[in-house]
């Protein structure tokens, strides 16, 4: 349970889950995080000794990522989720009830079952797991401020958090200098993109608080699918990132999306990374795949 999610709103929705825990009598341990990676140190420890469990995470994407690189055999547990983020883009996909109320519902008493593959990117010497999806230029550079936003707190109190990333998008747009990316995929093709703006990988269609970059991307699927945008004037920027809501930004030109099960990726200057909206600083050179497990999660309808 992230206490500080949606800007301090964290704790108010646990009073909610907690009273509905309580009604039905159902046996649990909670954990709050503390500090920032707390959820995976608690994931970890919940895990290693090889139970099989039902492991909830409340909080926003980030909390679900740090909670799923905490896990230890993905094969023993099945994933809840009660959302508490500002974009929750987690439930999107697997069409995941948005209320307190309903989410833990549905998870003390399941119909539906999906087993999903997550995303794998390595940088450096650090290897992490994204549900939702990973990027690198534009899209993690709007995820590095927002992070740090006190505009994404104050639309959060107004109940208007999605639109925080809509408005530092604009931000960004003016600071970001678009560069010459290599991709491989799958070991056998090579590309290159000139002047790009970002390369999002995409596990689940939707990023970002509802942009749907990648539509057809399924995290069933074994395979992740990428969005690449490259070539445009920052005046044209707009147009296509305003089309992604709905999903027609991939009709433009300089919009190329495709689908493999591995890239690696390489741009000469530094760029902003982000894993399913968590910083993973400045890198040059990544490696992006889809894992072979799978991780059984409680879906909706």
């Amino acid at each position: 349970m992230n206490p500080k999610a949606r800007s301090n709103r964290g704790m108010r929705i646990w009073g909610i889950i907690e009273k509905e825990l309580k009604k039905e009598e159902v046996s649990y341990e909670v954990y709050f995080t503390e500090y920032p990676h707390h959820a995976t140190d608690l994931a970890r420890v919940v895990t290693e000794g090889g139970d099989y469990l039902t492991l909830v995470a409340i909080g926003g994407d980030g909390t679900v990522n740090e909670v799923l690189n905490g896990v230890v055999r993905l094969e023993q547990i099945t994933f809840g989720y009660i959302p508490a983020g500002s974009s929750n883009d987690f439930i999107r996909d697997l069409h995941l009830p948005v209320k307190p109320e309903q989410a833990l519902h549905n998870i003390l008493h399941p119909k539906y079952y999906k087993n999903i593959h997550l995303g794998q990117i390595t940088c450096g010497d650090t290897i992490r797991r994204f549900a939702v999806s990973s990027g690198i230029g534009f899209d993690a550079a709007i995820c590095h401020e927002a992070l740090k936003s006190r505009f994404k707190n104050f639309l959060n109190k107004l109940k208007l958090g999605k639109l925080t990333y809509m408005g530092i998008a604009f931000h960004q747009i003016v600071l970001c200098k678009p560069e010459l990316m290599t991709l491989h995929i799958d070991g056998c093709k090579t590309f290159q993109f000139p002047r790009t703006l970002f390369l999002a990988a995409m596990n689940c269609s939707y990023e970002g608080g509802g942009f749907r970059f990648c539509p057809k991307a399924n995290p069933e699927r074994e395979a992740l699918d990428f969005c690449i945008v490259h070539g445009l004037s920052k005046w044209k920027v707009p147009i296509p990132l305003l089309a992604a809501k709905k999903g027609h930004h991939t009709r433009f030109k300089g919009v190329d999306t495709l689908r493999c099960r591995k890239a690696r990726i390489h741009v000469d200057t530094p760029l902003a990374v982000h894993i399913d909206g968590e910083s993973c600083g400045f890198q040059t050179d990544l490696d992006i795949e889809c894992s072979k497990e799978t991780l059984r999660i409680i879906a909706g309808c």
